[in-house]
């Protein structure tokens, strides 16, 4: 992948260069990572609303 595509998948929030799962999945060839961060989030937000 070129160097131009990588850098449009870099983000800036709040001061800090961060990339999103989905794309670092892309870079990687690796769905799992999306998958596991997925259903960590999902698992972590059914403890708030309970």
């Amino acid at each position: 992948m070129e160097l131009q595509k990588i850098q449009q998948m870099i983000y800036e929030v709040r001061g800090v260069k961060v990339m999103l799962d989905t794309d670092l999945a892309v870079l990687s060839e690796n769905q799992e990572v999306t998958n596991l961060r997925y259903q960590n989030g999902t698992s972590n937000r059914s403890l708030l609303t309970h």
